[in-house]
Parts: C-alpha cells; sequence; structure tokens
C-alpha cells in the first residue's frame, strides 16, 4: 500500500447491501444467519486445469474481468445478501505444529472449536501485553468477542473485501473457505485501538507513548534453527501465487493483490534490518509488481541496482499487529525494525534464517515467500484503493520474483483491507509517536495526540496541551503541521479534552474558537501525494481551540461531584448488569 512504505501503511456510515447491525449479528447470541448462498457456475482458480496469471484482462480498467474460463461473474452486492454465515468464532487453539495434515479444510475443526483458555490477571496482562502470534492473537481476539467467522465459500473477487467493509472497525473475520485455495484467510486484525493496546500492553491512549519507548529501547531478537521454526514446516510448489487466497479489493483495482505482506530485507551497510508494507500485485506467475515508494527499502533497492544486483528479500504473511507496527519505524539506517517489533512485546521475538538467503524472519510466521528484486527490471503496476479511499495510480514498479513459498502446518493466510481502520492504524501510530517525539523535543507540555480515523489516521491531527500558556497553542499548531506531511489539518486542545472522544473535541471548537482570531492557514506546503484535493502542494489549517489562558474560569466545563464516588462504581456494575440481562421498566 502506498501509504505503508516503512519509515515513512473508518466505517464511513454510507456503505449499501445490507445493514451493517444485520451484518455483524448484534444481540445476546451474536450470530446471524442469512439465506443460502448459491454455488456459483465454474469451478474456482483452485480447480481450473490451466490457471493463468491473476491479472485483469486488458480493456477498461473499471471492467471486472473474469480472468479464468468457466467461472460465471456476479454481483458481490447479491452474493452478499445471500450470504449464510457469518458468526462469532469459536476459541481459537489451532493444531499442533507436529500434527498430520488432514485434508482439504479438514484442519479448520482446530481453529474454530479449541478450548484455549487465559485466565492471567487482567492487570498483569496489560502491563506484559499478550503472547502474541497470529494464532494467539485470533484466539485473543475471539475472547473479546472482536472474532467473526465466514464458512460459506466465497469469492476472492471483492467479495471478500465486501464482507471486510461491513464488519470493519468492530470484528476481525476468518474465511474459512476461500474460493480456489486451501488456505483460509483472516482479515480486520486490528479492529480498533484497545485491540492494538491489549496486543502492546498498554492503555489506547499510550499507544504512541509506547511505540516511541520500543523505538528508543529495541530489543535483540532471540535467534532459534530454521529446522525449529514452524514457519519452514512445509513448502508449496508450482504456481505458488495462483494457490494463496489473494483478493481483489476494489472495482478499478488492476488485479489481484497481495495486501499484508511484510517486505523484509537486510541493509548491507548497516547489517539492520527493515521491514515494510507494500502494495503488491500479481503480474504473473511467480511474479508481483511492488509499489516502491522514497524511504529506506528505495534506498537499499536503488543502491543494490546500481551495482547491477538483484536483492534478496523474504515477504513474511501472518503475524501479530506489533509486527506490522515496526514496519512503520522511522527510515533510520540504525534501526532494526525485528528488534522494534521485539521490544514492543511481552517477550523476545523468536525469529530464524530463510533456507535460501538466511535472512531472518519471524519465526512464528504463517507464512514465508522467499524472493528476489530483479534489478532495474519494471512491470506496470495499479491502479489500487488506498488510503484516502480514493485510488492511487498506475505506474511503473520493480519486478519481484518469487523463490520459494513455505508455511506452518494448518496456515492461515491474512489479507489488510486498504482503507480500513487496520490499514489506518497499523500506519497511524508510529506517525503519532513521531509527532508526540517532535513536540516534547520542542519542549511543548503534550498529555496525547492522535490522528484521526477520519482522516485515514495520516491527514488530521488533535493534539492536547496541559495549561498552554499565550501563543503556545499557535506554535505547537505549526509544529505538528510541518512534523508530519501528510497532515494538514491539525486542532489543539486543553488536557482536559478527550482527544479520542469526537464529540469532545467538536465541543471544544465550538465552545473555545473564534475563526477570525484562532484558526491559521498556511499555503503551498508539502503534503500527501495520494490526496485528491492537492495539486502539487496543499494549504494546511491549524485550529487553537485551547481556552484563553487569562480565562480559563469562562471556559471550564460543567462537572458533577458524586456524594461518595466509591459508590458510583456499584451503581454502574449494577446498571451494566440490568442491561446486559434486559431487566428493568419496560
Amino acid at each position: 500500500m502506498a501509504g505503508d512504505q516503512g519509515g515513512g501503511t473508518g466505517h464511513d456510515g454510507s456503505r449499501g447491501w445490507c445493514d451493517r447491525e444485520h451484518l455483524l449479528g448484534r444481540g445476546p447470541h451474536r450470530c446471524t444467519r442469512l439465506s443460502p448462498l448459491r454455488r456459483v457456475e465454474g469451478r474456482g482458480r483452485g480447480h481450473h486445469q490451466g490457471r493463468g496469471t491473476r491479472t485483469r484482462p486488458a480493456g477498461n480498467p473499471g471492467q471486472r474481468g473474469c480472468p479464468r474460463p468457466g467461472r460465471q461473474r456476479v454481483d458481490p452486492g447479491a452474493q452478499l445478501a445471500r450470504l449464510p454465515h457469518f458468526r462469532r468464532a469459536e476459541p481459537f487453539a489451532g493444531p499442533p505444529d507436529d500434527a498430520r495434515r488432514p485434508r482439504r479444510h479438514g484442519h479448520l475443526a482446530g481453529i474454530a472449536g479449541g478450548a484455549v483458555r487465559h485466565r492471567a490477571d487482567r492487570d498483569r496482562r496489560r502491563r506484559a501485553g499478550v503472547r502474541v502470534n497470529l494464532r494467539a492473537w485470533l484466539d485473543d481476539l475471539r475472547r473479546h468477542g472482536q472474532l467473526g467467522e465466514v464458512r460459506s465459500r466465497i469469492t476472492p473477487d471483492q467479495d471478500v473485501a465486501a464482507v471486510l467493509e461491513h464488519a470493519d472497525g468492530s470484528s476481525a473475520v476468518l474465511f474459512t473457505d476461500v474460493e480456489g485455495s486451501e488456505f483460509p484467510l483472516a482479515g480486520n486484525l486490528v479492529p480498533g485501538r484497545d485491540a492494538l493496546a491489549r496486543a502492546a500492553g498498554c492503555a489506547p491512549a499510550e499507544l504512541a507513548g509506547r511505540y516511541a519507548q520500543a523505538l528508543r529501547e529495541p530489543r535483540p531478537c532471540t535467534v532459534i534453527d530454521a529446522a525449529q521454526a514452524p514457519v519452514f514446516r512445509h513448502r508449496l510448489h508450482g504456481d505458488v501465487l495462483s494457490r494463496l487466497p489473494l483478493t481483489v479489493q476494489h472495482e478499478h483495482d488492476a488485479g489481484y493483490y497481495l495486501t499484508a505482506g511484510l517486505v523484509l530485507v537486510r541493509d548491507p551497510v548497516s547489517g539492520k534490518t527493515n521491514l515494510s508494507i507494500n502494495r503488491m500485485q500479481v503480474v504473473g506467475d511467480r511474479r508481483l509488481g511492488v509499489l516502491v515508494l522514497p524511504g529506506r527499502l528505495r534506498r537499499i533497492l536503488g543502491e543494490a541496482e546500481s551495482r547491477g544486483q538483484d536483492l534478496d528479500l523474504a515477504i513474511v504473511v501472518g503475524v501479530d499487529p506489533l509486527l506490522g507496527l515496526a514496519s512503520q519505524a522511522p527510515a533510520d539506517r540504525e534501526i532494526d525494525d525485528l528488534e522494534v517489533a521485539s521490544a514492543l512485546r511481552a517477550t523476545p521475538l523468536p525469529v530464524a534464517p530463510c533456507p535460501g538467503s538466511g535472512l531472518l524472519v519471524p519465526a512464528e510466521a504463517e507464512f514465508v515467500l522467499e524472493a528476489r528484486f530483479r534489478a532495474n527490471q519494471r512491470v506496470q503496476e495499479g491502479p489500487f484503493g488506498e488510503f484516502p479511499r480514493t485510488y492511487g495510480p498506475a505506474g511503473s514498479a520493480p519486478l519481484v520474483e518469487v523463490l520459494s513459498c513455505r508455511h506452518r502446518p494448518d496456515a492461515v493466510f491474512q489479507t489488510i483491507l486498504s482503507g480500513g481502520r487496520e490499514h489506518f492504524l497499523l500506519g497511524g501510530i508510529p506517525r503519532e509517536a513521531t509527532l508526540l517525539r517532535t513536540l516534547r523535543e520542542a519542549h511543548f507540555d503534550v498529555t496525547s495526540v492522535r490522528l484521526t480515523e477520519a482522516g485515514s489516521c495520516r491527514l488530521h491531527a488533535i493534539v492536547a496541551l496541559r495549561a498552554p500558556g499565550p501563543g503556545v497553542g499557535v506554535n505547537a499548531l505549526l509544529i505538528t503541521l510541518g512534523a508530519l506531511t501528510t497532515v494538514k489539518h491539525a486542532i489543539v486542545v486543553d488536557d482536559d479534552v478527550d482527544i479520542f472522544d469526537d464529540e469532545q473535541v467538536g465541543w471544544a471548537m465550538a465552545t473555545r474558537v473564534q475563526a477570525d482570531r484562532d484558526v491559521v492557514i498556511i499555503p503551498g506546503a508539502r503534503g500527501s501525494s495520494l490526496d485528491p484535493s492537492s495539486a502539487g502542494t496543499t494549504a494546511k489549517m491549524g485550529i487553537n481551540a485551547t481556552a484563553p489562558a487569562t480565562d480559563r474560569d469562562r471556559h471550564a466545563r460543567m462537572r458533577t461531584a458524586p456524594k461518595d464516588p466509591g459508590k458510583l462504581d456499584r451503581y454502574l456494575v449494577e446498571l451494566s448488569r440490568r442491561d446486559a440481562t434486559g431487566d428493568g421498566v419496560d
């Protein structure tokens, strides 16, 4: 994805097809059964003997072509309306790594029917974080009611993305039967900040600070033998890309994309590992067009190509969200992104050397594709729907050739919905950490920062200051608009405003802002290249929504003061129990 280059990856309420509350099965059982989905005529790509490349046919880029003969095109909205199962998943335990591989999809009973129970104390778990790999993370999502399951066969051409759109912000989704693939597929693995905070072992408002700490204090990984690494247990043969559940996400996307792969390369100068999330389009058998924007990966690739050399890489798929966060670390040659991921976890990250290239990769990932950037070879890639929820343009992209694919027993593949909460937050939290560090280095008394989901966690920023003096709010705005290139609208508030509550931020703007006094506009600044409203440069706007330092009493928020605050907790517990049982006044 263009916005997710390492060191640089909301639901808007307008999506159609079916009501989101109905799809997610709101209610005591959290389970909804819709009318059965009739089988699509023809066969999926896994059964077609003459599989070609997973690219779109030439012609209108908006035409939803059918690259595989014998398959009937149907409207994804019509299919979604007939979807028979979208249900909350049962405990995710996963089978043991040494279990014999059963027949196609038989292993999914282990995913849906395990009985792992975690009884760790809640406070201790928050301090330490959860034990994180993809399987443990799916189990954690299930235990918190944030994992749904689609068991019916589903086509990867936009139907998967349609379900993910409707569940975005509320639920991760496990697709157990993706047409043409032997592997299940998981998406929306970061439903919100609360989930990401659980993984990191902190409160949601502390995520930026937690990430900044990991950058300051990276932790070495634990290196294990390749023979001990679950990810190398099985090898996939043949045209591996056609056997994976890759998706088409949007109607004008150029073809099938791998959206959740961590591109891992070693910096030959520093010896450090760089991770990034890049959009990767299938352009042929074992061939990918990979968008590489300015940053550390482009520099490493450019240096190799200047010597006429190919560049080894590993594409890691099926990981916990902390590795996704680490892939967005700043473009500093002295930062090892694997060590940042290790510092974010409760225990050091286990890594193992790839059998071919020797690159160290996460040992508990689900898939590792060893591959190679072919020096100075380019292919056409794009268009593709990007983080502003508009399309990133087509262009020339470096060619990657996939050499091998290894995976865990009973592996689960992963996808990231472009323009969804997971996409926003994985790219947004590291940027928040950069903004927090920049403001504190400039000696601002910052309590919290946030890049909002409405701005794709890229374009809009909110900063809370503790008792700012005259002029401090405006200065903080100028720093905020300059610290992150993508930010074009910034709001500064007092620390009595919860910046993670949009209503409170709106209240501060309504009661503490006069437009002729508190709005700053900076024309002709550099902004995001993917912002469709910009024309080379962008105008940036800052809003100072802090109360005047000389008149804070007049702007003080009204409060309630319970006679016995200790009893209030008991009242609220009682109220929540009555709400849960449905007892009360009719």
